[in-house]
């Protein structure tokens, strides 16, 4: 073989080591990016189900929310009905308050009359007493 021929075969031999060469990090990046390629759609999968997650827990929120603003609405209208009855008792004090003046007012002028005709049965039988002795003495001297 000649010099030139042997040449030809070593830059043959060299190229055939490049391209094979290239050829396995051909093969390399093909599996490197396949790997990619499978963990993107696994992340993918991650993702529709924690967007899936979230919209549940949007949803419960939601919900929640919801019955949160109900209870504060029956809040509000049990307070209200507190307030109208603490109107209600606050009036019935006022009212039963006038009642027991009225009827102290009441039991006071019934112990004055009370007193009156004691006090005029009193003064009839001291009058009785001096009218019947009169009219006994009177009685006497006819």
């Amino acid at each position: 073989m000649s010099e030139n021929e042997m040449d030809k075969d070593e830059e043959l031999q060299r190229l055939e080591q490049f391209v094979e060469k290239l050829l396995n990090n051909f093969s390399a990046l093909k599996e490197e990016r396949n790997n990619l390629i499978q963990t993107l759609k696994n992340r993918d999968a991650t993702i529709v189900e924690k967007n899936d997650a979230i919209a549940d827990r949007d949803a419960t929120i939601a919900d929640r929310e919801s019955v949160i603003a109900d209870r504060e609405g029956t809040i509000g209208e049990r307070e209200g009905t507190i307030q109208e009855r603490e109107a209600r008792i606050s009036e019935l004090e006022g009212v039963l308050d006038d009642k027991n003046n009225e009827r102290e007012e009441i039991s006071g002028k019934v112990k004055s009359i009370v007193d009156q005709i004691e006090s005029w049965e009193l003064s009839l039988g001291e009058g009785n007493e001096s009218y019947s002795s009169e009219n006994y003495n009177d009685g006497k001297k006819e």
